[in-house]
Formats: C-alpha cells, sequence, structure tokens
C-alpha cells in the first residue's frame, strides 16, 4: 500500500515534533521524575500497613488519627491522593495525552444499559483515568423507556466514583460507594436525547437519530470541554487530545493501551520517521471478526459490505516501530482512536448515515482519502461480547445510506464505481425502494476539493474492491430511476402541469365509470396473464405430487436468534472460545488454493487404471462450456448466476481431510464453511457449540445448530445451501446448472410457470438422493452421504418453523433422517425427485467404482443399499452424465478425481 501525502488542507493535524519530547534531556527528567514517584509510592505501600497489598480501598483509615492527624503512613497516603486528584484534573501533559470516549446506543442493541455499561467498565479497567478526560454515552432516541431514562444517570454516576476496579497511573483498585479517601472527577456523561450542556449554549446536544451525528454530537461538546480545561488552567495548548470510538457492543481488552495508540500516532520513533507515514487513527483487533491474526485488516466490498481482508506482505514488512502497524482500508469498528481534531476536521460530514458501519465506512473514507489514512497495530484488542451490533443484519446500512455514500465518495451514476454500487443495490430493488424514500438525498454532502479521487483508494488502499471492480462489466448508462434531491424519481413534465392534464382528461370522460372500471380489471387479468411464462416441458407426474402438499414462504429474512441466548442460535465461538464469531466464508473462494500434489503423484494418481477413472472419463464429466455460457450471459445482463453455500461437517480429529476440499471442489463454491468443534481460520473451521456431547450420537443437535448459525448469518446473501460431511466431493459446475435449469426454477416457482422477476415468494425444494428409510415409502429422505441441498424458502421453513417443535432435545447420529421428518411431518415438504431425463442418478452415496460395479441382489432385503435405493440403475447408467456428488472421498482420491474431471491428467 503506497504511503500517501496528506493533502495540504489535512496537514495541520498529522503529528508532528511539537508533539513529541522536547529533546533528551526533557525525556531524562520525565524519566527521574517517574523513578522518584515510583519510590515514593513504594514507601506508602510499606508504611501503609492496611494488608491490601497496594491496593486503595475506600472506608481504610487505619493510620489517619481521630484528632485529624496523621501517622507517617497516613501522610504519605494523603500524599498519594493528593497525587491521584491532581492528575485526574489535569492529566500528565502533552507527550501522554488524554482521550475523550464516545459510546453511541441504538435500537439494534437488546439490552442499551447492559452494553453500555459493560463497555465502560473495560474503559476503566483498561486505562488510566488520568488519561480519561471524559466518557460520553450516548443513548439515541427510542432506545431508553421513560422510566430507564430517569435512572441511566444514577447508575453510570456510581461507577464514576469508582466502584468497579480502575487505573491510577500504575495502580489498579476500586472503592465501596460513598468512598472518601480521594475524590474522582467526573467521567462518564450520560447524553439522553433532547440532552444538553451549560456554559452560554456551547456544545449544546440535540436530539440525533443517526449514529454519525451521535457522535459528531458528542464530540463538539469534548471540544467544548477541551476549550474549558484550557480555560481553567486544566489542559496546556500542547496536549492534543485523543478521541476514542468505541461500539458499545465491544470490550477493551489491552492494558495500558494508550502508550502504544499515542506512539503510533505521534510516530515518536524518529529513527523510522522519514520511511514511514504517520496515520491519522488506529483501529483495535476485535477477538471475533479478527482474533490477532496479525495479517487480517477489514475491507469493504461493492456492495458496500464489510469483509475481512489481508495486508500485503509489503505492508506487513514495512510495519512501523515495535508496534507492528500496518494499513487496513476502514476501521474494524469495535475500537478506533484518533485526535479529536483528525476527526472534528473531516471535511465530509454526512448526519444521515444510519448504522455503525455507514458511519465507520465514511470515517474510513475521510481519513484514506482526505488524511493519512487507518493503521491497525497487531495487539491492541478489543472483545464484542453478544456480537449483537456484529451480526450480518447490523453489520451493514439501510438503502439510504447506501445511495448517499456512493453519491457522495463515488461520483454516483457519473463514475464507473459509483455506476457499479447501485446497480448492485438496484439488483437487490434498494434503488426502487430509494426512490420512494422521502430525503434520502437530501443534504448531501460535497467532498473536498483538496481530497484524493475514490479511485486512488481504489489502486493504493482497497486494491480487492478495484479486481471485483474490474472483473464486472462496465456500466456505460445506470438504467435507474433519476432521483431528485429528496430521493424521489423526477418526472418528465411538471407536477402541476400534469395534475392539470389529468382533471382536464377526467372532465372530458364520457364512458360509464363502472364500465371503465371493468374493462381496466379485464385489461389487468389479459396483462398478469401474458407475463406468466410457459415452461419447454412440464414437470413429472411424481414431482408434481412431491411438491403438492408444499406451501410458499415468504422469503424475506425473520429474526429468530433472541439474542444468541439458547441453543441452536448461539452462534460461533472464535478460537478463544469466545461467543460471537463470525465466520468470513468468501475467503476461501477469494484464496482459491492450488492443489498440494507434486508432478510425481500427479502422474502416479492419472496412470492408475480403475472403476473411478472408467466413470470418471466414460460417462460423468463437468459441464464446463455450459457453465463458462451462462457466465458470459450473466455478465452481458441475463439471468444472474445461483449463488451456493457449501457446508462442511468434521471435528478437530478428522481437520486433516479439510486440506483436499479447499484445493479441489471447496474453493468454486461461493460461500464455503466447516463446522466443527474447534476454530481455525487458515482451515475455515468454525467452532459451532449445540446441546449435548461432540460426538458421533450427537450429529443431530450439531446440525441444528451449524443450520441456525447459516440462517442467522448468511440467508440473505445465497440462493442455495448444500450440506455433506468431510469426505464429500461436489462438481460445483453441474450442481449450479442443475440448480439454474428450467426444471428446478419451475418447481421452486410452484410447479406451473416459470418466474419472470426475483422472487419474493418460493416454494420450499429438498434435493438429495432420496432413500426408503428401511425400505419404507412412507419414510423417504435425502441421503447425506452425498449431502443434501436446500433454496432460501426449505432453509427457512426448516430453522424458523421446523426446528423449534421438531425434536429439539433429540440425540441421534441420524441428522438426514431427522431433517426429513421434520420438512415432512411440519411442513409437508417431501424429498425432490432429482434423477435426469434418462433416469441417472445426481447424487452419489459412494465412490464412482462402487457404481459402476454394483450388481443388485436377487433378495433386496438382503443388501440395505438396494433395500434403500428407489429405482436404480447398473453400471455406467447408475450415474447421472452430469452428477452433482458423490461420497466416501478423501485425501489422495479427492484430488485424484478432481484431476480426471476437470483435464489436469491431460495436461
Amino acid at each position: 500500500m503506497v504511503a500517501p501525502k496528506a493533502p495540504a488542507h489535512m496537514q495541520t493535524r498529522r503529528r508532528r515534533n511539537n508533539h513529541q519530547p522536547k529533546n533528551a534531556a526533557h525525556n531524562i527528567c520525565f524519566l527521574m521524575a517517574g523513578a522518584i514517584f515510583l519510590v515514593f509510592f513504594c514507601v506508602f505501600l510499606v508504611t501503609s500497613g492496611d494488608g491490601d497489598g497496594g491496593i486503595v480501598r475506600a472506608g481504610n483509615n487505619s493510620g489517619i488519627g481521630s484528632n485529624g492527624g496523621a501517622s507517617g503512613g497516613g501522610r504519605m497516603r494523603q500524599s498519594f491522593h493528593h497525587l491521584v486528584e491532581k492528575y485526574e484534573l489535569k492529566g500528565y501533559g502533552a507527550t501522554h495525552p488524554r482521550s475523550a470516549f464516545i459510546l453511541v446506543a441504538t435500537s439494534e442493541l437488546s439490552d442499551p444499559i447492559t452494553s453500555m455499561t459493560n463497555s465502560i467498565s473495560s474503559i476503566l479497567s483498561h486505562t488510566d483515568r488520568n488519561r480519561i478526560l471524559v466518557i460520553c454515552a450516548v443513548f439515541q432516541e427510542g432506545v431508553l423507556s421513560k422510566e430507564q431514562m430517569e435512572n441511566v444517570e444514577g447508575i453510570f454516576d456510581t461507577m464514576d466514583q469508582g466502584t468497579s476496579d480502575h487505573w491510577h497511573g500504575l495502580t489498579k483498585h476500586s472503592h465501596e460507594v460513598g468512598a472518601t479517601d480521594h475524590t474522582h472527577g467526573q467521567k462518564i456523561r450520560v447524553i439522553l436525547p433532547h440532552d444538553g450542556t451549560e456554559g452560554n449554549g456551547k456544545g449544546r446536544l440535540t436530539s440525533s437519530k443517526s449514529v454519525a451525528a451521535s457522535r459528531r454530537d458528542a464530540a463538539n461538546y469534548v471540544h467544548y470541554l477541551v476549550e474549558q480545561h484550557e480555560a481553567e488552567g486544566l489542559k496546556s495548548p500542547e496536549e492534543h487530545i485523543l478521541v476514542t470510538f468505541i461500539r458499545p457492543d465491544s470490550l477493551l481488552a489491552t492494558d495500558h493501551w494508550m502508550d502504544t495508540v499515542t506512539h503510533s500516532l505521534m510516530n515518536t520513533d524518529k529513527s523510522i520517521q522519514n520511511h514511514v507515514p504517520t496515520r491519522n487513527a488506529i483501529s483495535f483487533a476485535s477477538s471475533t471478526t479478527n482474533t490477532y491474526v496479525e495479517s487480517e485488516t477489514k475491507s469493504v466490498n461493492l456492495e458496500l459490505k464489510p469483509v475481512q481482508s489481508h495486508a500485503s506482505t509489503n505492508d506487513l514488512s514495512s510495519s512501523h516501530g515495535h508496534d507492528k502497524a500496518y494499513p487496513t482500508p476502514i476501521v474494524e469498528g469495535s475500537v478506533t482512536s484518533m485526535a479529536l481534531s483528525t476527526f472534528l476536521n473531516f471535511p465530509v460530514e454526512d448526519e444521515y448515515l444510519d448504522s455503525h458501519f455507514a458511519a465507520d465506512l465514511e470515517m474510513s473514507f475521510n481519513l484514506w482519502l482526505c488524511a493519512d489514512g487507518i493503521d491497525m497495530v497487531s495487539f491492541l484488542r478489543a472483545k464484542t461480547v453478544l456480537g449483537t451490533l456484529q451480526h450480518k443484519d447490523k453489520a451493514s446500512m439501510g438503502v439510504t445510506s447506501v445511495v448517499r455514500l456512493a453519491h457522495t465518495w463515488m461520483g454516483g451514476d457519473k463514475l464507473q464505481v459509483g455506476r457499479q454500487v447501485l446497480a448492485l443495490a438496484a439488483k437487490d430493488g434498494y434503488i426502487d425502494e430509494a426512490s420512494k424514500l422521502d430525503g434520502s438525498l437530501d443534504y448531501l454532502p460535497e467532498t473536498s476539493n483538496n481530497c484524493r479521487s475514490f479511485q486512488w483508494y481504489l489502486e493504493q488502499v482497497n486494491k480487492a474492491m478495484k479486481k471485483e471492480l474490474d472483473d464486472l462489466p462496465p456500466i456505460e448508462e445506470v438504467d435507474l430511476p433519476v432521483l431528485d434531491s429528496k430521493g424521489q424519481k423526477k418526472l418528465d413534465v411538471d407536477p402541476q402541469e400534469a395534475l392539470a392534464k389529468k382533471m382536464k382528461e377526467y372532465d372530458e370522460e364520457s364512458t360509464d365509470e363502472s364500465q371503465e372500471s371493468g374493462e381496466d380489471n379485464k385489461k389487468d387479468e389479459e396483462k398478469e396473464e401474458e407475463e406468466k411464462k410457459i415452461p419447454s416441458k412440464p414437470l413429472s407426474d411424481l414431482n408434481k405430487e412431491l411438491i403438492s402438499t408444499a406451501k410458499m414462504v415468504d422469503l424475506k429474512y425473520v429474526d429468530v436468534t433472541d439474542d444468541f441466548a439458547e441453543f441452536p442460535h448461539k452462534g460461533a465461538m472464535d478460537e478463544q472460545d469466545t461467543f460471537g464469531y463470525i465466520h468470513d466464508e468468501k475467503s476461501l473462494h477469494a484464496i482459491a488454493p492450488p492443489i498440494n500434489l507434486s508432478k510425481d503423484k500427479m502422474n502416479q494418481l492419472c496412470g492408475k487404471d480403475d472403476g473411478n477413472k472408467k466413470m470418471l472419463t466414460k460417462k460423468v464429466f463437468v459441464d464446463l462450456e455450459a457453465h463458462e455460457a451462462a457466465n458470459r450471459l450473466a455478465e452481458i445482463g441475463g439471468p444472474p448466476r445461483a449463488k451456493i453455500f457449501c457446508l462442511v461437517y468434521t471435528i478437530a480429529t478428522n481437520h486433516d481431510r479439510i486440506p483436499a476440499i479447499r484445493e479441489t471442489w471447496g474453493q468454486k463454491c461461493d460461500g464455503f464453511m466447516v463446522g466443527s468443534d474447534v476454530t481455525d481460520r487458515e482451515l475455515g473451521t468454525v467452532h459451532i457449540p449445540h446441546e449435548g456431547p461432540e460426538e458421533y450420537n450427537n450429529i443431530w443437535q450439531k446440525v441444528r445448530a451449524m443450520w441456525s448459525y447459516i440462517y442467522d448469518n448468511y440467508y440473505e446473501e445465497y440462493d442455495w445451501f448444500h450440506i455433506g460431511g468431510d469426505d464429500l466431493y461436489v462438481l460445483v459446475e453441474n450442481m449450479r446448472l442443475y440448480l439454474e435449469s428450467e426444471e428446478i426454477q419451475l418447481a421452486a416457482n410452484g410447479g406451473e410457470y416459470l418466474p419472470t422477476k426475483k422472487p419474493t415468494k418460493q416454494l420450499p425444494l429438498f434435493l438429495g438422493r432420496r432413500f426408503k428409510e428401511q425400505g419404507n415409502e412412507n419414510r423417504i429422505f435425502n441421503s447425506g452421504g452425498s449431502g443434501y441441498t436446500m433454496n432460501k424458502a426449505a432453509l427457512k421453513a426448516l430453522v424458523v418453523d421446523g426446528f423449534p417443535t421438531c425434536m429439539p432435545h433429540l440425540h441421534t447420529f441420524a441428522e438426514d433422517v431427522m431433517v426429513a421428518q421434520c420438512f415432512r411431518n411440519k411442513l409437508e415438504v417431501y424429498p425432490y425427485d432429482t434423477k435426469d431425463e434418462n433416469g441417472g442418478e445426481r447424487y452419489m452415496p459412494f465412490a464412482p467404482s462402487h457404481h459402476l460395479t454394483y450388481k443388485i441382489p436377487k433378495n433386496k432385503s438382503s443388501d440395505w443399499y438396494a433395500n434403500y435405493s428407489i429405482d436404480i440403475k447398473t453400471g455406467l447408467d447408475h450415474c447421472a452424465a452430469k452428477s452433482v456428488a458423490f461420497h466416501y472421498i478423501k485425501g489422495d482420491l479427492m484430488k485424484r478425481m478432481h484431476a480426471l474431471l476437470y483435464g489436469h491428467c491431460k495436461n
């Protein structure tokens, strides 16, 4: 990442030498003073005699006489308290500046007071109080009830008395309520809707509905407070106050972090001053989205959604100083620290951005395009408590913010990047919705001429976003409604003229109103009939019958997490077993690791002549020609490709099976995840706890938790979801073509007509290899061996309507049988027949060679496979030419199959 030079209008906010210690003598004096203070403090510990190991607690008056005099220890204690009170008010000066903290509680929090108190407690327990200027706890309108608003200030007043662990210099202690041995200045400022501050009206806080506006209000209050401190002699002009934004579902997790932040922002290491840029902001790593993996950063894609990214090798090698700071395209969002003047001098301020992520995105663009950028420091860490604001639905933003950010920073429909962002929003129906939003483009801020272009940001900072942009066909004209300044569709004629014309037409109308109404209704019916798209071939009678009992499902996401309190919705754990982890399901698709196989080994595997090779060269193939044609069609405005999420379940002892999946078929899925009992980012495994023990006889509970996690976090981004074990091989191109086929589209649309637009309702489809349980045709299920596939409607129906009452506490290994039973008994959804037109099976429960050589015994009841199977064929005819999946495939066999299917053996 190229180190940028700040534009002229922002250079005054860079950390310069006047913010550093004056000279070497100044440093020595400071160290000597610190040493004297430590000696003084040690004497105090020895003589205090309170038996608390140096922990100062209220209510302990040992050493202080009843006549008001004091022993030597008591006098030292009093001196210490005077020092505490002095630095509480004045801090340490320019070299160790204080920070203001701003936290904004929104309606997204289920328990805003608890979330806020937890976050503020973490500030106090990890930060020297002498370096805290103020903590602004902002509660937005509608977050608190009237009763809570009356009591909330008292809660934080109690915290301000030091009742929780807090630091004074190097001393960590706490007090009991009402302690008077030393006083604490007021650090916590509760800001409620319509609240204000005194002092000639300066810094007055007004009611704000957006996170961005609330942050700005609080920062203005801090600025006013700084001015008052300087006027009262409690702050020197050389002390440049910091501001730290903490999302109120996050906790600080690093002691003495302010020294690192100050060093990183001021860049006091002269040996690297000429080589490394001084950043304007420091972003903390989060233990739920970035569990202390040094190279991981946070970025944003063309859909303006957050994604994990990685610092380049050059960025890591040039990470400056002992802090190991490296650039990140956007702030992580849990904790962000910068100079107060930096934030207040942002040239772009949009007070209508609706979420934490939208406000963070604007902050990031200001920092990179108009200042010196953002660093992450590898060991500055935060933890997310419940993941509430980091949940997929909450980590992005509404349509208004998407439109406003695209127009403000990306040129709107004037630049290619803006067109693509708006076009992607239009695909999801956002623009139509935006056109109805009154004021979506009101008071749109203008970017300063001194800021860099967004093209610079793409080329130098967010190269992944640029690659995403380059991979899309250019949009010459945006086929979107033109919006006026209030986000309304512009009319071709003046509204008053249009109204007058309509009134004239109405007055001249001579047709009877009822007759006209009848004709209009008839026209609507005829139009609706014309819009129905007839399929080229109807569904088979069997599949018509199988889908006849299912009900259409509204595809709108319904939150059933209940704050992630109970199984199966408790979510995932990170490497430290902390709940709230959200897996980056797109990382494997982006990385696409090559097959780890030597040339000699590849030749050996390719040269082997057996049943697997015969089936995969004589019958089964990957239809790459049709796949590439569908890609080209989608690129020029044809039907979009189906987005598939692939899910594998395993346990830690089988993690050695995962690399082969990642190197072959796993990377072809749009989203990919491995559910396990241990989280390992390198492998893509995710620890998803569930009810009961982690064992084979409890896979049902494991799968319930996995499907719930997928629905809770990824439902809205994908069209189809496939699950299988760690010995599964999927022919992803064939699966995608099958799911996009007219047959499957017809079935999902109800079985009579093909869809003509993006559906809002859908028939649940449950696809896989149909088996008769114990030969019972009334208990047909999809075998878990080759995995089974569900569309959005099926996943939602299963998780939302099925799981709560369908054997919620049963412990069994037969998860595939249980899923089918829930579909059958609770939802009247039955496994769809997935055979091809020749009767070949698409989903295979065994390896290719097994199906090639299998013979059906005369007595079917003597062989479980014959007993379970439904009208199977044998030999080459058993498998469909465009098969979708095989089972019992692992290690070298998986790599060999991949090489045979994709032409690596020929090459």
